[in-house]
């Protein structure tokens, strides 16, 4: 089990591309998920840390990182 900790993922946020090096939300959401299904596993903890998401359809994204989550 690892123990993992994530934040300022700002799903559904097109705001922060100003701050980003993706062109796109999608472009974005798709690395850090990516990121995420590569790394964690359902076994591991982790930990939502802020500015998670801008929606409830930003949450569901969140929702679909694997592992034990903190919020």
């Amino acid at each position: 089990m690892t123990t993992w900790v994530l934040a300022d993922t700002h799903f559904r946020d097109s705001n922060c591309l100003k701050f980003r090096e993706f062109s796109t939300l999608g472009e974005m959401e798709s690395a850090i998920l990516a990121n995420c299904r590569r790394l964690i596993k359902k076994e591991d903890i982790v930990y939502l840390l802020g500015d998670i998401a801008a929606s409830k359809e930003g949450l569901s994204l969140a929702r679909g990182i694997k592992g034990r989550k903190k919020i």
